[in-house]
């Protein structure tokens, strides 16, 4: 009678110690996920999993949980699979939705996605915590599927459900830059970034977009303020330090620029960093050109030109300070390549392209159209800014005043004009002098 006993007494034992390696592998899983280490947090769901085959309830949560940090890493085509496995063991947990819809949504399978975050809220309808994150889940997708007032929308109901929404708020400020509603944008992505302050990063990153969308409203010293508010958070946020020395070329501080673009070169060493290395390599060549370094300018063109050789605002930095340098014939042919690289033909550098290769009225009647019909009052300010220059160069002095006074009394930098090379033949006259003395 021995034998039965001890059969099942190995069995309850089994049992017992199958359900604490689950609890032991999936707690080890939480706290990978909260360091980042997603990949090994897979290795330890994955092996909480196989121990606890039979437990539909923990099964689906399991799932669910390595589902996220397959995403996390990139592996979508698994999270999907894994959300599916966690819908079927338990098609009323609502985790199965979201990380499900999170695969999807990162593969761009919007609709999808979609689905999967509305079945996800009705079956959390007790918890609005969760369906305000929720809901800004769903203004992802409706922003990746260009419908931005639908997108507004589901942010609303996420900041009804909870007004200290970050990510809602966050989402509000991506839209709003998409759609041209910069001031908007500013005021969203400085909310978001104060509700998120606990995580350093993420708020870095809102005071970097909030500087970009002051840019576009030439807003330049606030925009400043918030690069700077943005490293103070992370020393390493290479786009905060990249969107200031941009700033900096804008109003005619090029030497603040150099400094920056020097600082963010120097940053470069982690993939992360390098993805924004063609950004800089171009900014670069651009305050090189600025400060008469015309050598080093072609340098860094070429710089990013090797990592990306579609990049037709390099060869135009190129072409501009081959002409500096002389060196017409390879200034002409970069500028040919700019033409035929721009697929868009509306960019400056294929306007003023066409100026230097021959043909003035075709980049009169881009410039021309651009007036008449701009997305946006930046839009037109550039616009007004660079006929003023086109009309400069082709000696046409009352254009070129009319358009510079719309585009100083816009707001464009007065410092940059007063530097810009291609009014030199009237910075003499008094009607210059007048129109740009601060």
């Amino acid at each position: 009678m021995r034998r039965p006993f001890l059969l099942l007494l190995f069995i309850c034992v089994s049992r017992v110690a199958n359900a604490q390696n689950t609890i032991n592998h999936k707690n080890a899983g939480d706290s990978l996920v909260n360091t980042g280490s997603f990949t090994s947090a897979i290795e330890s769901y994955t092996k909480a999993i196989s121990d606890n085959l039979n437990d539909k309830s923990k099964l689906s949560e399991l799932y669910s949980k390595r589902s996220l940090a397959e995403s996390a890493v990139g592996q979508y085509l698994k999270a999907a699979d894994d959300g599916s496995l966690s819908i079927a063991a338990n098609p009323r947990y609502a985790n199965a939705y979201w990380s499900r819809g999170s695969a999807f949504y990162y593969q761009k399978f919007y609709n999808k996605a979609i689905e999967d975050y509305q079945k996800a809220i009705d079956l959390y309808k007790d918890v609005p915590s969760a369906q305000a994150i929720l809901y800004s889940k769903l203004a992802q997708c409706n922003y990746g599927l260009k419908l931005y007032q639908k997108a507004l929308d589901y942010t609303d109901k996420a900041l009804e459900l909870d007004s200290a929404s970050g990510d809602a708020y966050e989402q509000r400020g991506l839209i709003y830059y998409r759609i041209g509603s910069f001031q908007l944008a500013v005021t969203a992505f400085s909310r978001a970034a104060k509700l998120l302050k606990d995580s350093p990063v993420l708020s870095s990153t809102l005071y970097q977009l909030s500087a970009l969308s002051r840019k576009k409203i030439m807003q330049y010293q606030d925009a400043i303020a918030d690069c700077d508010s943005s490293l103070n958070l992370n020393q390493k946020n290479i786009g905060a330090l990249l969107v200031r020395a941009t700033i900096y070329t804008d109003i005619g501080e090029f030497q603040l620029a150099e400094n920056d673009y020097k600082d963010c070169i120097s940053k470069l060493n982690t993939p992360k960093a390098r993805a924004f290395a063609t950004d800089v390599f171009e900014g670069k060549a651009m305050s090189d050109f600025c400060l008469n370094l015309y050598k080093d300018a072609i340098d860094n063109c070429k710089k990013a030109i090797n990592i990306d050789s579609n990049r037709y605002y390099a060869y135009y930095v190129m072409a501009k300070s081959q002409l500096k340098l002389s060196l017409r014939d390879s200034a002409i042919s970069n500028f040919k390549k700019v033409l035929q690289l721009d697929t868009s033909k509306k960019s400056t550098s294929y306007i003023f392209s066409l100026f230097y290769t021959g043909d003035p009225e075709a980049a009169l009647k881009v410039l021309g159209d651009q007036i008449k019909a701009p997305k946006n009052p930046y839009d037109l300010t550039v616009s007004n800014y660079n006929m003023a220059c086109l009309c400069a160069l082709l000696n046409n002095e009352e254009q070129t005043i009319s358009y510079l006074k719309k585009a100083l009394g816009s707001g464009y930098p007065v410092k940059y004009a007063i530097f810009d090379e291609d009014f030199n033949n009237i910075k003499n006259t008094q009607q210059f002098k007048e129109i740009t003395k601060n």
